[in-house]
């Protein structure tokens, strides 16, 4: 062995402990910053944790008005009637013995409704703080006397929740066409296994090797990847910076799985053969949402996109933020001239 290959094998281990230290001195530093993050952040009550529930962590809740739902997660009891005050107005809800919201006025035009519509998503097509004559189906009937239309949207759904709800209940009530009304809210339901607001669990799934799975409990994550989904402000930073990418860009996990829930629920239209039609309801701040309109632009589903509507702030409660009487009516203005268009037949 030469002279000079003894000193390179010599040098080797001195110059990969130097590697090894630096490496662990930035390491180090790291760890001392993102602490210092951490505490930062808790000290000015700053970027809460995006807390997730898991599959049996939490029981049902008791509720005199709501009752657990196997298949959907949950429903307004049967035939309930109650009121609640938004924003200063006290509203009437009434459920049908299936526990969907409906009026409580006759419907003279009944005899002569030859075509049946159906409506799913969360509150804000239920119709929350809104008096149901003034919601989008009653609006939609007074519309259109030719078409029967009732919801199956539910407060708090997500949007495995409304993708079931379709295949479980709007599907088979035998409707001509299905609106499927969506929020920003309920694609980040997808990921929880239980509402806190409604007290109730809920059916959920995640990706398995490209395919949609019902969630388990053997999915929930180790201590430590608890641990920074329910405690630390500073992964909750990057989980929110991860769902802005998702919804402009249509990147990651969380695009992933609510991708395939949107793929499941054309597929469920085109198997029954029933039209869908989504309706994207923005934010009063108007916020876009480019990976929807993209999404389901390149599977040639119909959408209408209520941020394109004037003067979009009026539309909400300003403390609330559901749709108000006026958002109701504008939705329902846009529907009515798009299914007058794209589906003449309902007309006659």
């Amino acid at each position: 062995m030469s002279e000079a290959k003894e000193r390179d094998e010599s040098k080797r281990p001195r110059w990969l402990r130097r590697l090894l230290t630096r490496f662990a001195v930035l390491a180090l530093a790291l760890f001392v910053v993102a602490v210092a993050a951490e505490i930062g952040l808790r000290m000015v009550d700053e970027f809460p944790p995006v807390v997730r529930t898991y599959v049996g962590e939490h029981e049902d809740r008791e509720s005199e008005r709501f009752v657990p739902d196997e298949q959907i997660g949950w429903r307004m009891k049967g035939d309930v009637r109650f009121t609640a005050t938004t924003e200063g107005r006290k509203v009437l809800y009434v459920a049908d013995r299936d526990g969907f919201r409906v009026g409580t006025t006759p419907d003279r035009y009944a005899a002569v409704r030859k075509h049946s519509v159906a409506i799913v998503g969360d509150s804000f097509v239920w119709g929350f703080g809104v008096p149901y004559q003034k919601t989008l189906p009653a609006l939609l009937q007074r519309l259109n006397a030719r078409v029967r239309v009732r919801t199956f949207g539910l407060p708090g759904f997500g949007l495995d929740q409304i993708a079931l709800c379709l295949e479980d209940r709007a599907l088979p009530w035998k409707a001509k066409l299905v609106i499927v009304g969506l929020v920003l809210d309920d694609f980040d339901r997808s990921f929880d296994a239980f509402r806190r607001t409604e007290g109730f669990n809920k059916p959920c799934f995640v990706m398995d090797a490209g395919r949609l799975r019902r969630r388990t409990a053997d999915d929930r994550p180790g201590a430590l990847g608890d641990w920074l989904q329910n405690r630390s402000r500073l992964y909750g930073i990057g989980v929110r910076a991860r769902r802005t990418l998702a919804r402009r860009h249509g990147t990651g996990q969380w695009w992933a799985l609510n991708a395939a829930l949107l793929d499941r629920m054309i597929k469920a239209g085109k198997d029954a053969g029933v039209p869908l039609v989504f309706v994207h309801i923005p934010a009063s701040t108007g916020e876009a949402f480019p990976a929807l309109i993209e999404h389901l632009e390149a599977a040639g589903q119909p959408l209408i996109d209520l941020r394109d509507a004037p003067n979009l702030g009026s539309f909400f409660f300003k403390i609330d933020g559901h749709l108000n009487d006026r958002g109701h009516e504008m939705m329902a203005v846009y529907l009515s001239e798009w299914l007058l268009y794209h589906h003449r037949e309902l007309y006659r």
